[in-house]
């Protein structure tokens, strides 16, 4: 008999939450809206900007923490893995054609090998490879705790 999963709703909607400011801080760093700021004329809007850029970088720690707290009672195998692997590779893949598409990208062997291999080239491999290489540590963290 399998084992019912109680879900915590209240940490859900935390999680849902810190998603839609990861969002909101990603959009602010990364569309070159900063650059429009003028500190010699402080508006409302560039507080509000502001706020959000700051709390972004605090939330991706939190919602690392809460992941850390389920990871912990969870056991780690193969299946797990992979399907974690797969489901970031699906959504690499299916960015990366839309990026095509709307014409930010043109395809060729070298972009389409980067996103084939982009978890594990360079240095700067982004949020998905880290998570994934810490469940990949998780087995290890757990008996270090």
């Amino acid at each position: 008999m399998e084992k019912k999963v109680e879900r915590s709703s209240n940490i859900e909607l935390l999680r849902i939450i810190m998603m839609i400011v990861i969002i909101a801080h990603h959009f602010v760093v990364n569309s070159g809206i900063t650059k429009l700021y003028d500190f010699n004329n402080i508006t409302g809007n560039m507080i509000f900007l502001q706020i959000f850029g700051f709390a972004g970088k605090a939330m991706i720690n939190g919602f690392l923490l809460i992941s850390g707290y389920f990871m912990i009672k969870g056991k780690t195998s193969f299946k797990k893995i992979l399907r974690l692997y797969l489901q970031i590779k699906f959504y690499v893949f299916i960015i990366y054609f839309i990026m095509i598409f709307l014409g930010y990208e043109t395809f060729s062997l070298v972009s389409f090998s980067k996103t084939l291999f982009s978890m594990i080239r360079g240095v700067n491999v982004g949020f998905s490879a880290t998570f994934f290489l810490l469940y990949l540590l998780m087995p290890f963290i757990n008996k270090l705790v």
